[in-house]
């Protein structure tokens, strides 16, 4: 190499060389200007601190990309090659012009569009577990924006209670993927997977999370999750499969009632044993129905839906078993597959099972003795492989003692009995299915609608006639009609605060309601979340600005900032 200035000034503006000692072999003014080697040409002494990278280029013979170098203000962006293959001879720098900057920015903002169009919530930590990134999914599923993590190390996440461990910390320590079920900080079970990002050496340089609220799938995951040390992809496959069974039935409980519901449901499914679902009407008869058919090996072919109660009491038997061509005045020239040959070895879900005539209850009966029956105007028995789901909101043994229902069908249907309590008996599954359904249509009608501590208990209090069904329909009310975003006590239908009011009568005449029954919430995070967010929302139309609400509070002023975002409260809203 030469170092005749007239031969290195005249080599690219980009380009430069060092030897082992750090000393500029070549290397145009600009380049000097730029590393700042003006002094005495010497890149180790000029920056002391990087030196140890560029000898790794050197010694290791690996190119290294995106090494900065701090020179005043600026800093100056550098690829390091080494100038040998075979021995330690030096190394090449490429310094990088402001151009490649834009570049580098402008796919910065594309990799950033990519995570924040991520369903699941993404976030990236540094090998100190420091926060460099998260998605937009994430700061909306955790009420957290972005500014206020960023920068932030995970240990201080879990020590504040946001998290209560940390899938980054484990990676981290393990040195490979770990999947955990966590509890964020407003009670919400949450499935992470964390990934470490290795550089050519097998050192962690990054840690990648994604996570999915799992929220109504209770247990399960914990179950999945402990089992005996199955290899940890193995341990994901079993719960990715569990999430699809189940998540689809947008099953929404929290009461015991239930979780020993599904357990039931979970256990009729690996049978082929019929089962009769039972209970008041819009609780869900149907939503259990599909988790047995879903959770069993039918699965792969679809259950059969049938409303007995739609169905003609004269087409009733031509609509379960089918005709021939011409059996009847009208009947179609080809004939037609009956409701229960579609449900060859499949489930067939026979909802308002108690409408179904007596006539047809016998020929039903005998399919179900032995799988054979006969299509309208035929001779030819034909034998199939169907399993029997029948829901009824009625009382089918009085049915049966007034003659209205066979005893033998009603005995060969209630091979598992299942019964579905209705929400006046599961009084703790309402909060979380009415936050769901307001999340649900706050989506969907593009609109941000809480409910105010007095109206989720005014709420609670109501008995819901109508059950989950009601409670559905009252919420896309609530979310619609509301005429701001806290939806308070004076906003919800009369009928619900009449109901209230009937309540606090029988009370005070000494007729109080079943003492065994909450007429509150008595989930204490989520009774502590809502004092708290309502506390500071009065605050914030009392003082005028954060030192002054901060010192009201008895918290410090950066707290009050995270609570704002963390329960969504600004001025600006406040005043509006």
């Amino acid at each position: 190499m030469t170092s005749d200035p007239s031969v290195m000034y005249a080599l690219s503006d980009r380009v430069t060389a060092f030897d082992t000692d750090g000393r500029l072999l070549f290397g145009s003014q600009n380049c000097i200007s730029r590393l700042n080697l003006e002094d005495d040409l010497n890149l180790a002494a000029a920056h002391t601190h990087q030196w140890p990278l560029f000898e790794s280029v050197m010694y290791n013979r690996r190119g290294r990309i995106g090494i900065r170098l701090g020179v005043g203000d600026d800093c100056i962006v550098v690829d390091a090659y080494p100038l040998s293959k075979e021995a330690a001879k030096g190394v090449i720098c490429w310094l990088r012009s402001p151009d490649d900057r834009d570049d580098l920015k402008e796919l910065n903002e594309q990799l950033k569009s990519i995570i924040d169009a991520s369903y699941d919530g993404l976030w990236l930590c540094d090998h100190r577990a420091n926060i460099l990134t998260i998605s937009k999914s994430f700061e909306r599923k955790h009420g957290m924006k972005a500014e206020t993590l960023i920068g932030r190390n995970m240990r201080d996440l879990v020590a504040e209670g946001l998290l209560d461990r940390s899938v980054t910390l484990e990676v981290l320590e393990k040195r490979r993927m770990v999947t955990r079920v966590q509890t964020s900080w407003d009670g919400r079970r949450i499935l992470t997977t964390g990934n470490p990002v290795l550089d050519e050496n097998g050192e962690i340089v990054m840690v990648v999370c994604n996570d999915r609220d799992l929220g109504h799938l209770g247990r399960y995951h914990e179950e999945i999750m402990a089992k005996n040390e199955i290899s940890v992809r193995f341990q994901d496959q079993l719960i990715n499969q569990q999430v699809a069974e189940i998540t689809q039935q947008d099953i929404i409980y929290r009461s015991s009632a239930m979780q020993r519901l599904i357990d039931k449901a979970i256990m009729a499914a690996n049978a082929d044993s019929n089962v009769l679902i039972a209970g008041p009407s819009g609780s869900g008869k149907e939503k259990i129905a599909d988790l047995i058919h879903n959770s069993s090996a039918r699965c792969e072919r679809a259950m059969i839906r049938v409303n007995c109660g739609a169905i003609p009491e004269n087409l009733f038997e031509s609509e379960f078993f089918g005709h021939d061509p011409g059996a009847f005045t009208g009947a179609r020239k080809e004939g037609k597959a009956g409701l229960v040959e579609l449900a060859h070895q499949s489930t067939l879900f026979l909802d308002e099972v108690a409408e179904i005539p007596l006539l047809v209850q016998v020929k039903l009966l005998r399919f179900l003795d032995d799988g054979t029956f006969f299509r309208v105007g035929s001779t030819k028995g034909r034998r199939l492989d169907v399993r029997i789901v029948a829901a009824t909101n009625r009382n089918l043994e009085k049915m049966v003692s007034e003659g209205l229902f066979r005893e033998d069908l009603f005995y060969r249907l209630r091979v598992i009995p299942l019964r579905i309590p209705g929400l006046k008996d599961r009084r703790e599954d309402i909060p979380v299915l009415i936050n769901h359904f307001i999340e649900r249509f706050s989506e969907k009608f593009d609109r941000q609608v809480t409910l105010s501590m007095e109206a989720m208990d005014l709420l609670q209090a109501y008995t819901f006639p109508g059950n989950v069904r009601e409670l559905i329909h009252l919420c896309e009310q609530i979310v619609v009609m509301g005429s701001s975003e806290v939806i308070r006590a004076s906003d919800l239908p009369a009928y619900v605060r009449e109901s209230q009011n009937n309540l606090t009568a029988q009370k005070t005449i000494g007729h109080a309601p079943n003492p065994s029954i909450p007429l509150c919430n008595w989930d204490l995070k989520q009774r502590l979340y809502t004092f708290e967010k309502e506390l500071i929302r009065e605050a914030l139309d009392h003082f005028p600005n954060q030192k002054t609400l901060a010192a009201a509070l008895g918290i410090d002023p950066a707290t009050v900032t995270r609570k704002l975002q963390k329960f969504h409260l600004s001025r600006s809203r406040q005043n509006q």
